[in-house]
């Protein structure tokens, strides 16, 4: 299996579209990918309509999914925060790419393990290795005993995958042209198992805290002193900023 990676931050989407896939196929060798994989940031998406449209005329009848991300990286391109798309062409499958989906994850909870379950039973040849790869909307998306009911279900099933920006209202997930909130895709790889790895460092940024004054999404004070300052302290303590006297942050 061959990939290839391409990444773009113009603002337009259909130039950034174009210029990450180009990329994609260049790096990958090849003209036409077997499968597409595309991380864009919300704001491309906010007219679904006109995103579809052009989705489906750049990638036409090459299968494809993806989501809504908050950053991606690649080497040494990457974008965080910042509007920007990733695009992941893969050449050579050794699986038959096979898409499922289900939607309104809010209303079933942890149920819609129980929905990919039939799916996977209803497929007239399964291998004992095969992978599962979902995209989730995290707004919406509960485990709960999900995975545990799909272990239960298919012990030879390798489940793996990630949320959407979590927080952002327009999460979205990307299947074939069609855009979707409240839902997740998956990709189910016959016959393949690959290998996964998780990297994890994370620890509070600071100790507990009190908003004391804020407007919409603006925060104002925080432990009763100036939000601007109270960060200024926090990364004098934690990153080694240069000490400032506190009339230098007005």
């Amino acid at each position: 299996m061959k990939a290839g990676i391409g990444i773009s931050r113009s603002k337009d989407f259909q130039t950034a579209l174009q210029e990450a896939y180009r990329t994609a196929l260049q790096r990958l060798g090849a003209l036409k990918p077997d499968l597409v994989f595309l991380a864009y940031t919300y704001d491309y998406a906010l007219d679904t309509e006109l995103f579809s449209k052009i989705v489906q005329r750049n990638l036409r009848d090459v299968p494809h999914f993806g989501c809504s991300t908050w950053s991606a990286w690649s080497h040494q391109e990457m974008f965080d925060a910042e509007t920007g798309l990733v695009v992941l062409a893969l050449k050579d499958l050794p699986f038959p790419p096979k898409f499922f989906k289900v939607h309104s994850l809010k209303e079933k909870v942890d149920l819609w393990s129980s929905e990919l379950g039939r799916a996977l039973e209803a497929e007239p040849k399964v291998m004992r290795e095969q992978s599962l790869f979902m995209v989730a909307d995290s707004i919406h998306f509960n485990s709960g005993k999900g995975f545990e009911r799909l272990r239960a279900q298919h012990p030879n099933l390798q489940v793996f995958g990630f949320g959407t920006s979590f927080g952002i209202p327009q999460s979205t997930v990307l299947l074939n042209g069609e855009v979707f909130s409240n839902a997740l895709v998956a990709l189910w790889m016959n016959g393949f198992s690959p290998w996964l790895g998780l990297l994890q460092n994370i620890r509070p940024e600071a100790n507990q805290i009190h908003i004391n004054r804020m407007s919409e999404n603006l925060v104002i004070e925080i432990d009763e002193k100036p939000a601007f300052y109270r960060l200024c302290e926090h990364l004098m303590a934690e990153d080694d900023l240069p000490m400032m006297p506190p009339d230098d942050f007005r």
